[in-house]
């Protein structure tokens, strides 16, 4: 693998909250949470909340009408 970097990053209590309280859901500490999402979101596993509610509505509507073609 490498030599592995250390790298800082600043959070607002806002967001320190919210991180925290996701850390402690999934049960995992900070360092791990953050690096996972990082290399999920750079292999396209994580993505934009936006594209993904527009995806879901996409589909919604997709199923919409294969129920109504259906039944």
């Amino acid at each position: 693998m490498g030599k592995t970097k250390t790298v800082s990053v600043r959070f607002s209590e806002v967001e320190m909250f919210e991180l925290q309280r996701e850390v402690e859901r999934l049960q995992l500490n900070f360092s791990t949470y953050i690096r996972s999402s990082v290399l999920m979101r750079l292999n396209g596993q994580l993505i934009d909340k936006e594209v993904s509610e527009t995806e879901m509505q996409r589909r919604n509507v997709a199923l919409r009408r294969l129920d109504k073609e259906t039944f």
